[in-house]
């Protein structure tokens, strides 16, 4: 589950702007950001792979968690240096 993100502290005479809250988003706007379709997103999602907040049937998604699970080491990718990518030993 996500780290809850601290409210912004409520000054007599400010009014919260816009940029003070979390940016969050639907997942939608998850798979539009992430260039993956919807249902990637919610496999994603259901194998806990991304953190979400369940609101009613749907998700939200704050950007930074998005971004952190972005910048996360998952390892090697289709195409990098994998096990099945080396050439065996006896082929040299």
């Amino acid at each position: 589950m996500p780290t809850p993100t601290p409210r912004p502290e409520r000054r007599s005479g400010h009014t919260p702007r816009a940029d003070d809250w979390p940016e969050i988003l639907k997942t939608q706007e998850v798979a539009d950001y992430l260039r993956v379709s919807y249902e990637t997103v919610l496999r994603l999602t259901h194998a806990g792979a991304l953190n979400a907040i369940r609101v009613g049937r749907e998700f939200r998604y704050l950007r930074e968690e998005i971004d952190r699970h972005l910048r996360s080491p998952a390892g090697p990718r289709r195409g990098e240096d994998s096990e099945t990518d080396r050439p065996d030993e006896s082929e040299e």
